[in-house]
């Protein structure tokens, strides 16, 4: 009886140790995901021009899984995007997986073997498109956080529904978000307005082919652009519309007193400030003033001027000048102020004895390289009775 009591006595003890082991080892704590990506190299496909990145979950120093998601063109001979995302199965240092391109519904195969090197990691392998196979290989990636990654990838689109004034973008530049699904409309829409349209623009990037979003780009007379952009606002799969930076700069820009130049009318007197703007970029060309015009989509106005060939003296030849310039309002809806945005100008040489003329197969002039813009503008400042920016203090000066 006794041996009975030791033996149950035993058995409890075997018991309780069991289940007291069970319990702990249920109640460890599981080794935490942790997600890294790598922003792979641009030539990861050879010469089909691409960029990507490989996201990569991990359980400890364990990879559970991968998605590879790269954005290419469809062929080295075009620049037309496509994107593939392939969830990739991970069996030791090798990634394996299959998909279809986004655009074009082709096959896409992926094999890499992932080989560790110090503090960064090489991708190699190969990855079929359709039926091309490339062999790939993207050196030296180091991998970063989730939330660095997002940071990096952050759309880099300057567009603002309501700028505070016209300093950092442009106002003349007008973008539209919208989604893809309703950018044939959306186009429909835009060929009633007197507008250019950015062709580029047109066609997805890599970001639109990503994030379903597309942001077509305008440039519009500065006057019409408010009524422009309330009117894109309202059309069914546009997400925002407002003002983008465009190809002036504030660096190279004048204000004026917009009451001066108005002539009684909501709108300045363009034919006296083009006359003005014109006498005064003669003077620093040293040229006579031959034209002047207005684009009427864009708002901007050309100045034609000539001058006897500072390059090639005494052969009748003559340099022809033109500056493009864009005058628009301060800030949106403001009235107050007018600001002269002063873009590049070109020299082309032309021959200006009777015929026959000679004929050049470029004209372009190497003066152009010798425009001083900052004696431009402040000549301008000074003629127009005008303020230029000052980047330092960001103020008018």
């Amino acid at each position: 009886m006794h041996g009975l009591r030791l033996l149950a006595a035993g058995l409890l003890l075997a018991a309780l140790g069991s289940g007291t082991y069970a319990q702990t080892k249920k109640s460890a704590p599981a080794t935490s995901e942790t997600v890294r990506y790598f922003q792979l190299t641009d030539d990861f496909l050879g010469d089909l021009p691409a960029e990507g990145f490989l996201k990569e979950v991990r359980q400890g120093a364990r990879i559970t899984s991968a998605v590879l998601d790269i954005c290419h063109t469809v062929s080295v001979a075009s620049p037309r995007k496509d994107r593939f995302v392939v969830a990739l199965k991970a069996e030791g240092q090798r990634l394996t997986g299959s998909g279809q391109t986004q655009e074009t519904r082709q096959r896409v195969a992926v094999s890499l073997v992932r080989k560790p090197a110090g503090k960064s990691v090489n991708f190699e392998g190969s990855i079929t498109i359709g039926n091309d196979k490339r062999n790939v290989s993207s050196p030296g990636n180091t991998d970063v956080s989730e939330k660095e990654f997002l940071e990096s990838q952050a759309a880099d689109s300057t567009l603002m529904p309501q700028p505070a004034d016209f300093t950092e973008v442009s106002p003349g530049a007008v973008g539209i978000r919208t989604k893809r699904e309703a950018v044939a409309a959306l186009v429909q829409e835009i060929r009633k307005e007197n507008v250019e349209t950015v062709l580029e623009s047109l066609a997805p990037d890599c970001s639109a082919l990503r994030t379903g979003e597309q942001e077509l780009q305008l440039l519009v007379d500065p006057e019409r652009a408010p009524g422009l952009i309330r009117k894109l606002k309202g059309l069914p799969g546009v997400s925002d519309a407002g003002w983008i930076t465009g190809a002036y700069s504030i660096e190279r820009a004048i204000r004026l007193a917009a009451a001066e130049w108005k002539g009684g009318s909501a709108s300045f007197d363009r034919e006296r400030l083009a006359s003005a703007i014109a006498d005064s970029i003669s003077r620093n060309f040293a040229a006579r003033v031959e034209a002047t015009s207005w684009n009427g989509a864009t708002g901007e106005l050309k100045v034609t001027l000539k001058r006897p060939s500072q390059s090639i003296p005494g052969l009748e030849l003559s340099d022809r000048l033109e500056t493009t310039l864009l005058i628009g309002p301060e800030k949106p809806g403001a009235s107050d102020g007018l600001i002269i945005w002063v873009g590049e100008t070109a020299i082309d040489i032309v021959d200006s004895a009777p015929e026959p003329m000679l004929k050049f197969m470029n004209s372009a002039s190497e003066e152009t390289d010798l425009v001083d813009a900052d004696v431009l503008l402040d000549g301008l400042a000074r003629d127009m009775k005008g303020k230029r920016w000052d980047s330092e203090k960001a103020a008018w000066q």
